[in-house]
């Protein structure tokens, strides 16, 4: 056994361990994750994936070891029909996903690991592993998740209800890094992975998969998330370093139900967080580093135009647009209009420290909804400040953050109510290099420019968002 397999072995005896399953028929993995091309070219792992997979979706809703159980672990909605016939005591397990967004990675990776166990177990194959989809190599959803029959019989990979551009072939998106695998920061690194690249492809591919309470439903789930957990490890092998989340993941009660065994309560020391080799490996690292790739971007209209109301507060200068904003599917641009010599607290405040030096401005929108009536097939908004009119061969400098349609779609646990809730729709964008950039402009412009999946038919002056109240807020501490 090489260097690689020893490591991985390690966090895999412990947890082993941990479950209490017995050694011989849990062998710890000698092979790693592998791409879904890979693992395809092999018939017997293709049908050995299957099978697990049918087994679990033949389980009737009341099996903890089961496919509705397992995916309300992720979300399910309240008055969803399988929960309401389901036995009370699972709902112990359900809704686990974004109690906490800080722990996205960790999270997910417990939450496979506990997936995995089972389809070795249902399969009565111990080598069983979970394929990753890298969708920056192959953007298409892969051919072993397409068409409801295989050999004249119900292919359990697929699933009805996806787009039907992509479930007949179409690219679920056009493969473009966000940068975010680029940013040495973690944080800032699953920040903006999980809205970007992730909600991405889940709204993309549509039917379950675009919503977080019903998205694991869809067996291309697992293989979607076996790339963005691919992904960490891709990250930290560029000498990155991931920070203890131990306390609070540990703390936190997350529970999945293992076959013939105990229920696995994950904690941080098992699941090999900062290993390039995670708990037996992946095939291969490959991503978009340091590939920014210039995209043209036309402004979008502005819709308001305001003389923004403007108040200092603690040394903090906010422009309001205090009226509510419907967004319509073509995008739009929200104008700030700086007040003027007349009003004397923003003379003052301009006065002492000017817009091209202040320490820190941000673009806030507040009470973001989502209309009833969303099209399928909108992944979000790109959000830009100051983006020139017209087009703009490279809009990257311009851009501030990304409105997820599928996290406005997020509940959160709230532990005082015991229940799942809507999620605080206050979304905060820094901005201060590119407004700093364009200080003398009468004007402050946010722009927010639809994202639509490669396929989708969507008219322009479809519903989206709604936005209860805008604000570009100014911190009068200067840089130094």
């Amino acid at each position: 056994m090489d260097r690689r397999n020893f490591v991985a072995s390690a966090g895999t005896l412990s947890l082993i361990a941990a479950l209490g399953i017995p050694m011989p028929v849990w062998a710890a993995p000698t092979t790693p994750r592998e791409d879904i091309e890979t693992f395809s070219a092999d018939p017997a792992k293709v049908a050995s994936l299957r099978k697990a997979f049918k087994a679990l979706q033949d389980r009737t809703v009341d099996k903890p070891v089961g496919w509705f159980n397992y995916a309300a672990i992720h979300g399910v909605f309240p008055d969803d029909a399988d929960a309401l016939g389901a036995a009370k005591p699972l709902a112990t397990y359900w809704n686990q996903c974004h109690r906490d967004h800080k722990l996205f990675f960790i999270w997910h990776r417990a939450y496979l690991l506990a997936f995995e166990r089972n389809l070795q177990a249902l399969a009565g194959d111990a080598t069983l592993r979970l394929p990753y989809w890298d969708w920056y190599k192959n953007p298409k959803i892969p051919a072993a998740y397409l068409g409801d029959k295989v050999g004249g019989v119900d292919n359990p990979l697929f699933h009805a209800g996806r787009r039907p551009y992509v479930a007949n072939g179409g690219v679920v998106w056009n493969p473009i890094s966000s940068g975010a695998i680029d940013d040495p920061d973690f944080g800032g690194f699953q920040f903006t992975l999980d809205r970007n690249e992730h909600g991405r492809i889940h709204v993309n591919i549509g039917g379950h998969m675009g919503d977080p309470s019903t998205a694991a439903r869809d067996p291309v789930f697992w293989a979607h998330h076996a790339n963005v957990d691919r992904l960490l490890a891709a990250w930290l092998g560029q000498q990155h370093t991931i920070p203890d989340q131990s306390g609070t993941f540990d703390k936190a009660g997350y529970k999945f139900p293992i076959e013939n065994a105990a229920d696995l309560l994950p904690k941080a020391a098992i699941l090999d967080m900062a290993s390039t080799t995670p708990l037996g490996g992946y095939q291969s690292l490959d991503a978009p580093f340091k590939t920014p790739v210039a995209k043209p971007t036309v402004r979008p209209t502005i819709i308001r135009r305001i003389a923004s109301r403007s108040s200092v507060n603690k040394g903090v200068l906010s422009l309001n647009l205090p009226i509510s904003v419907d967004v319509p599917a073509g995008g739009a641009s929200l104008a700030f209009a700086v007040p003027r010599a007349n009003d004397t607290k923003l003379k003052n405040f301009l006065n002492s420290v000017p817009l091209a030096q202040a320490g820190e401005m941000t673009v806030v929108l507040e009470n973001v909804t989502i209309s009833d009536r969303l099209p399928e097939g909108l992944s979000g908004f790109d959000v830009f400040a100051n983006l020139p009119e017209g087009s703009t061969e490279n809009s990257r400098p311009f851009k501030i953050g990304r409105i997820s349609i599928f996290d406005l779609k997020v509940q959160h646990w709230d532990p005082a109510m015991n229940m799942m809730m809507p999620m605080a729709s206050e979304l905060r964008f820094p901005a201060t290099s590119q407004f700093r950039a364009a200080a003398a402009s009468r004007d402050i412009v946010v722009s927010l420019v639809a994202d639509i999946a490669p396929g989708a038919d969507i008219s322009k002056s479809a519903p989206t968002i709604s936005i209860g109240n805008a604000r570009v807020e100014v911190n009068n501490n200067p840089t130094m």
